[in-house]
């Protein structure tokens, strides 16, 4: 492990509050700002996790929610990735190739006692925690094409929840750990955003159409859903949207011609953390933090994909 140094950059944005008016703001990553959440650092949702291309390759790190204290969680030449906190904050699970593929991992929150919870020779990753800690949703290619599939916490126990000629990832359980949402993607690229049953029953498709629904996030008190969507239908562009849990009432929150992605809510519910990417790759990521209705937005770290901000739904033993 070793603590990054961030040096200080100002960068314009031109952002939509709330789909409302546009307005620039300026921002300077690693530095305090009195609209983020300063919860203690023993509390999970002080804490995002994200994944970096810094040093030797995609590394899992872990931040304060203002953009301070950036420290690198693992360290090896391969691919670690797409980190996801414990409801408790105990640990980590991410997704890692070090053994020679894509597979499920986890840790504990300062990057001790990696232990591997998949071993199969398909693609494992895209993962979600249940609130209550005991299972983990992902993304596997084991049957031939993306499909959602849970685990226990300890790695027993795969089962496949879905099985759809499409490609079904991004899973996020609702806080009652009743739901799981994921997003669909057919041979065509069009992708909509689904909920079903934590058992896999029950399928409801909640958008619809060409504009590329990906990555949703439910809110904490689980009446709403974040996720990233393609308007003009043009994959390097893409925007931060939330609807209603039932997929009613779709606002655009970010207004922008980059690429905006992978929303994660605060403990809270009042802020939103995501990424803007220059190009799309997850090496241009950096990682804002708005208001729940896309107002003040602020760059909190440069180089950082994917983030996920620690909810503490339900503190588990």
């Amino acid at each position: 492990m070793r603590t990054t140094r961030i040096v200080p950059i100002v960068v314009l944005l031109i952002i939509a509050g709330g789909c409302g008016d546009q307005r620039t703001v300026s921002t300077e990553p690693g530095q305090l700002s009195p609209m983020l959440d300063q919860a203690s650092p023993a509390n999970p949702g002080s804490k995002i996790t994200f994944f970096s291309f810094r040093d030797v390759g995609f590394e899992v790190y872990v931040m304060n929610s203002d953009g301070s204290q950036q420290t690198r969680l693992t360290e090896q030449p391969g691919f670690d990735g797409f980190p996801a906190w414990s409801p408790n904050g105990r640990k980590i699970a991410f997704s890692s190739n070090r053994d020679g593929n894509r597979e499920i991992y986890v840790m504990n929150a300062d990057g001790s006692e990696v232990t591997r919870l998949t071993n199969n020779p398909a693609f494992d990753d895209q993962l979600a925690w249940s609130p209550d800690g005991r299972r983990i949703a992902f993304q596997s290619f084991r049957d031939g094409n993306g499909e959602i599939y849970v685990i226990n916490a300890d790695g027993s126990e795969p089962t496949r929840l879905t099985d759809n000629p499409a490609a079904d990832n991004f899973p996020d359980w609702s806080p009652d750990g009743r739901k799981i949402a994921f997003n669909r993607t057919d041979g065509s690229g069009d992708a909509n955003i689904y909920v079903m049953n934590a058992d896999g029953s029950e399928l409801t498709q909640l958008t619809s159409g060409t504009a590329r629904d990906r990555a949703p996030a439910w809110s904490p008190d689980g009446r709403q859903i974040a996720f990233h969507s393609s308007p003009d239908d043009d994959f390097l562009h893409t925007e931060i949207y939330v609807m209603n849990a039932d997929g009613s009432a779709r606002t655009q929150l970010t207004l922008g011609p980059l690429n905006d992605a992978f929303p994660t809510w605060s403990p809270d519910g009042t802020k939103i953390a995501f990424g803007i990417s220059t190009d799309g790759s997850f090496e241009a990521f950096d990682t804002y933090v708005m208001n729940a209705d896309g107002s003040d937005l602020v760059l909190v770290a440069t180089k950082a994909a994917n983030p996920d901000w620690g909810r503490g739904h339900l503190l588990v033993p």
